[in-house]
């Protein structure tokens, strides 16, 4: 995504002309400018993700901002599991604790500490 095409936006019109318009895509005045700010912001956000999520005080920013990014990028291409693997990723920067505790208070969830009374 560091190429010139990827950076300018023509990469990414071309993939909704392809996925959406075909050959006679819309004559938008506007769709080259949200082009090149989409292509340019997903690659300032991507390396922002890269470093960022190795520093604990970023990542509550930086987190919701990759869920999001790789939500539309689920929605809008044709990417299969990627955005899954990616969203699972992210539980590797999450403290385990804190994650165990959150997910023990989700309604329905038993505490491996009653499993091991009710034995």
């Amino acid at each position: 995504k560091l190429n010139p095409g990827w950076l300018s936006g023509e990469r990414l019109e071309a993939i909704f002309g392809w996925f959406y318009w075909g050959s006679d895509g819309p004559d938008w005045p506007w769709l080259s400018w949200v082009a090149l700010l989409a292509g340019t912001g997903t690659v300032a956000l991507e390396l922002a993700l890269a470093v960022g999520l190795w520093l604990p005080r970023a990542r509550p920013w930086l987190m919701p901002l990759g869920l999001a990014l790789h939500g539309v990028f689920y929605v809008m291409l044709p990417v299969s599991t990627f955005s899954a693997m990616v969203w699972c990723a992210y539980l590797a920067f999450l403290d385990r604790d804190r994650l165990h505790a959150f997910l023990d208070e989700l309604p329905g969830h038993r505490s491996k500490r009653l499993a091991v009374i009710d034995r």
